[in-house]
This record gives C-alpha cells, structure tokens and sequence, in this order.
C-alpha cells in the first residue's frame, strides 16, 4: 500500500491537522457520455420487442454465497467526523434495425459495464447532484433535498418564478403536438414537468391515438405521470394501461413508473397487482415496483417483503432487486433489516440491489447494519458489492461509514480507491462540520494533485466537485488548461461547474469552443449552466441550433435548463417555434424548457437512479435511466 496515502488517510480518520506536501505540478432528453448500452449480469433477457440495440448480454456469473456478515463494533471517531422513443432532440440515430429509444443518451457505449468503472454509477446517478432547481444549492457540502412532491403545489410553483413561465409554457403547447416525433416527444414530457394539470385533457386525448411509431405514446404516459395527483384522468388511464396484458410490455412499465411519478396513493392496488404478474416480460411487473418505490406508501411493506423472499423460479428471482429498489425508497424499520439481511444473499444481484438501496437511508435508520455495510465494501466477492456499499456508506453518512471509507481508500486498490474517493466526497457533501469537511477535501486536493493516473484524478475531480471544494479550483483550472487527457479535462470542467468556480466561466467557454472535443465541450456546457452563467446563454442556444452533432446538443439544452432566467427560456422558446430549424433542435429545446419549467427541487427524473442497481436491466429500466 502507498505508504503517503495511508498516512493522509490516517490523519483523516483521526481528524489530525494534515500537513500536505506542495503540489506537484436524445427522446425525453439524452444526457452525458452515458454508461454502456447493456449492463453485465442481467437477468433472463425479454422477448425481442422491441430490441433495444444490437448488441447481446454478457452471460452471468453466479458466485458463491457469502458468509453473513457479523456486524462490527464502530470504532468511536472524533466529535463531527459524522417501443422506443427517438430522442426528442438529443439523441443520436440508433442503429439500422433497432428501435429509436425514449430519452436515449448520446453516443451510447458499446462495451459492456466494467464494474470497476465508477463513471458508469456518475453517469447514471448524477441528475440528484446536478439537476438543482431555484432555491437548492448545488455546492457547499449540503445534503441533497429529499422529496419531489406534487408541482401542483403552489410553494413548488413560486419557487419556479413567474416571469418567463407563461412564454414558455406557451411555446409548447404551441409546438405540441407536431409530426416531428422528436418535436412531439420533447414536447409531451417538458409540459408534463411543466405540471400544469389543465394540459391533461389534451394528453390524454392523445394517449388513445393509434400510432406508427411507439414513442408517441410513451412519452404520454410519462407526461401524465410527471403533471401529478391533481391531472384529472390521469390515474384511471394509466391504471388501465398497466392492467393491459394485450398492449406492449414496455409501455405497460412506463405506465407503472408514471403512477410512481405521480405521487397518487390510490395507484397502489394496480402496482401491487401488476407487481405480481408473470409473463415473457419483466417490464410491466419492474416498472410497477418501481412505481412502488417512486410512491413511498408503507402500507405494501408487507407485499415487497415477499417479493424480496422468493426465490424459487427464474422469473421471481429477477424481482428480487426491484422489490431491493421499492424498500429502499419507502424505509422503515422492517425494510432496512430485509435489507441488511440481503447484503448476505446467495444471488450477487440482490446483494447489489441491497448496498445500493442502503444508501436510501441515514445512520440512524441503519443502525448496526452500517458496520454490516462496511464489511461488504471490503470482503464481499463480487466488485459492484463493494463498489455499491462504498457509495451508500458515503450517503448513509456517520463515524463508522467514515472509518469504513478510510480504510477502502487507504487500503483498496485502483478500481476501490476510486469509488472510495466518491464515497468520501458525498460523505463531506452532507457534514455540517466545516472542520470536518474539510479534512476530507484536503485529503482528496492532495491525491489529485499528486497523482498520475488519469482515471484516478478525473474519479477524484469529480469528488472535488461533488464536496464543493474551492480550494481545488486553482488545480482543475490548470488541468483544463492544458490539452492532456480528454476525459480528465471534461471531469474537471464539470467539477469547476459543480464548485460554483465563476472565475472560471472563460475557461469553460474556451473549452466549449474547442474543436473535436465533444467530450469536454459538453462537460463545459453543463458547467457553464450550473454557474448560471447568463454570457453563455446565446452561446449555448447558437450550439443548439447549429451543431450536428445530437451529442453535444443534449447538454447545451440542458445546460440553457439549469440557467433557468428568462434569458434561457427565450433562447429555448425561440428555437422551439422557429420552423427553420430541424427536428432534432426543436426536440432538444423542448427538452431544456421542460428542465427549466420543472419545480421540484430536484427535477423529476432525478431522483430514480441513487439507490437502483442498474446492472440488473430490463428494456424499461435502461431506458428510464436515461431521461434527465
């Protein structure tokens, strides 16, 4: 082990002053370089409709069980150490054969999830740390809020301003609906985020088109979901679409997450009834336990319970996660223990679901299975295990996640060390001890400016910027400076984003304009938009409207959303309405409004993927994942 990162980390856990050495010198909205198209390890795949893409699944590995943990005794710390739907536009083309897909990431990986890859988790789950509505701050070591709650509520509405609303709403409704799927999609969701329940008669009259192509209909069970429990209708149709066996499977899931979406209690019998269904698709049974989990309800306890137990035939033990993900969400006494007790299970996917799940929950929910959870970041056989556990004891937060931490950083090699770095920055992220914040900071500055390897800085340059560290701007500056490594300039431009660094607004507007590096300029674009930066507003909607590239245009769209003033939402208006401009442009601006629009603290779509374990994948499942 290297003998100066033990040391620091020592001094971490000990909360001893470090002394640091000097520095050596597209539908719905597609987002980020996205994680691989098909995770490893899935679960009996669906029949081919309609296929996602052309590439088949790894075969999976079945691993011995693991013992039960025995939980631990904390060591005491220092006080304070405590049918597809083409990407309206932003997606790419998908390949000849395959279904456009709903929401789709751009220029989606080939390569199957390496589990060692911590930017396969960053890319799937950085919405909750990213996508910041007014009045949430983005930076500062502040917990992520918690809660969607209903836009119909009138503190939610305020919250989004007043402004510019009414001209944006208005652009979409005008646009909508259009011919242009793209145009047509885009539209359907933003106004969905929108959640003004009066667009509901209209959506639904809609919803009960027959269409060619099955993202039109898609995208309106979504935007049912996200209008909320005040849309009227919304709730019998989509109650009566996921009851369909006769209708496609995927849309039935979609249906299943929209009820979840939509915070309607009354939903609960239909999930729970569709939860319990068996046929040749997953999907409609999936997206009813994550329907579940998105609704909260304790009542249904009891059912996701047995879901969790039953293990006797192919099709139940794929529910296993999902019924992980549901009790994650709702919490309770009862359901941490389910989980906790899962962290030992025989079947390598549910353990995965429960380290994830765990992070759902804090310190004092957890109780003694924190020290279980710290002993599946380290002895566990199977990597994503431990790479899962590492992130939930940085969530869950508390003396012994931080010991647990110190040692998977200390001790761990290449692939630990770097979930173990985003592991200690989300930790910092919660701590309200600034001394014990930035400790962790100190530690992580240093390993970034003293390191090499340029997977492990940019891990760490996300951790930087997740921790809200101001004193690394000086360093990520400099590494965006300098034309190295691609990747780990697009991590730093993101982190000065994250950080709040507006010093560093001209450089990210420089690294925007560089050629052929798609990679950085979307980064910078996204940055730019959490600076609020209002000199990137014409330079961001100029991208929108005449780059070719889909890839880069779905974050210029969703950088103009976070700007969310008024100078955004007329860049975006415009676009949207100008008929000169092509589909892809149009769908994409559709998109940025309806991020805009969106007064959840967190934006709808944020909150879903902390705490899933995306290695267990259906059709439904990698699609939802994508949209922003």
């Amino acid at each position: 082990m290297d003998a100066k990162r033990l040391a620091l980390t020592l001094a971490l856990l000990t909360g001893a002053p470090l002394l640091l050495p000097p520095a050596e010198a597209r539908a719905h909205g597609g987002k980020y370089t996205p994680p691989p198209e098909t995770p490893p390890d899935p679960p009996p795949p669906d029949p081919p409709a309609p296929p996602m893409r052309e590439k088949p699944p790894l075969p999976p590995r079945t691993p011995e069980p693991t013992p039960p943990p025995r939980p631990d005794t904390p060591t005491p710390l220092p006080p304070g150490g405590g049918g597809g739907i083409p990407t309206p536009g932003g997606g790419p083309r998908t390949p000849p054969k395959s279904q456009p897909t709903p929401g789709s990431k751009s220029n989606r990986r080939s390569a199957a999830a390496d589990p060692e890859d911590w930017s396969t988790w960053w890319y799937y789950s950085r919405d909750r740390y990213l996508l910041r509505r007014a009045g949430v701050a983005t930076t500062g070591g502040l917990a992520a809020a918690a809660g969607q709650g209903d836009p119909a509520d009138p503190a939610l509405r305020a919250a989004a301003g007043d402004g510019w609303r009414a001209g944006a709403l208005d652009a979409l409704r005008d646009s909508f609906p259009d011919p242009d799927t793209e145009i047509f999609t885009g539209c359907a969701v933003a106004l969905g985020k929108g959640g003004d329940p009066a667009d509901a008669p209209r959506l639904l009259a809609l919803l009960g088109g027959r269409y060619r192509d099955p993202s039109i209909r898609e995208s309106l069970v979504l935007s049912l979901g996200l209008l909320g429990r005040s849309a009227p209708g919304a709730r019998e149709a989509l109650v009566s679409l996921l009851r369909d066996r006769e209708d496609a499977p995927r849309l039935r899931g979609f249906a299943g997450i929209a009820l979840g979406l939509s915070g309607d209690a009354g939903s609960a019998p239909a999930l729970l009834a569709a939860a319990a269904e068996r046929g040749p698709s997953k999907d409609p049974s999936v997206g009813a336990l994550l329907g579940l989990g998105l609704l909260g309800e304790d009542l249904v306890v009891p059912d996701l319970l047995e879901i969790l137990a039953a293990d006797g035939d192919t099709d139940a033990r794929a529910l296993r996660p999902y019924a992980a993900f549901a009790l994650a969400r709702i919490g309770g006494p009862e359901a941490v223990a389910a989980l906790g007790r899962s962290l030992s299970d025989g079947d390598e996917q549910v353990r995965r679901a429960a380290a994830a799940g765990l992070g759902e929950r804090t310190a004092a929910e957890i109780g003694d299975w924190v020290a279980a959870l710290g002993k599946a970041a380290r002895e566990d056989r199977d990597r994503a295990v431990r790479s899962f556990a590492t992130l939930s004891l940085g969530r869950v937060g508390g003396p012994a996640a931080l010991e647990a931490l110190s040692r998977c950083f200390g001790l761990g090699d290449r692939g630990e060390r770097n979930f173990a770095a985003l592991g200690l920055a989300l930790y910092a992220r919660s701590l309200d001890d600034v001394e014990g914040r930035r400790r962790i900071a100190s530690l992580l500055r240093t390993e970034f400016e003293q390191r090499e390897d340029a997977g492990y800085r940019g891990a760490l340059a996300v951790s930087l910027g997740l921790a809200g560290d101001p004193r690394a701007v000086t360093a990520l500056r400099a590494v965006l400076a300098d034309r190295g490594d691609p990747d780990l300039r697009a991590h730093c431009a993101l982190a000065l984003g994250m950080i709040g660094a507006r010093e560093a607004a001209g450089d990210l507007r420089a690294a925007l304009a560089e050629k052929g590096q798609q990679d950085l300029a979307r980064e910078a674009a996204l940055a730019l938009g959490l600076l609020g930066d209002p000199a990137a507003a014409g330079l961001l909607a100029g991208i929108l409207e005449g780059t070719p590239s889909e890839y880069l245009r779905t974050s210029a769209a969703m950088a103009l959303g976070q700007l969310r003033g008024p100078e955004a939402a007329k860049a975006l208006a415009a676009l949207l309405l100008d008929p000169a401009a092509g589909g892809a442009a149009r769908g994409q601006a559709a998109v940025g409004l309806g991020l805009l629009l969106d007064p959840r603290p967190l934006g709808a779509m944020a909150n879903l993927a902390p705490g899933l374990n995306y290695m267990a994948p259906t059709p439904v499942v990698l699609e939802v994942l994508t949209i922003p």
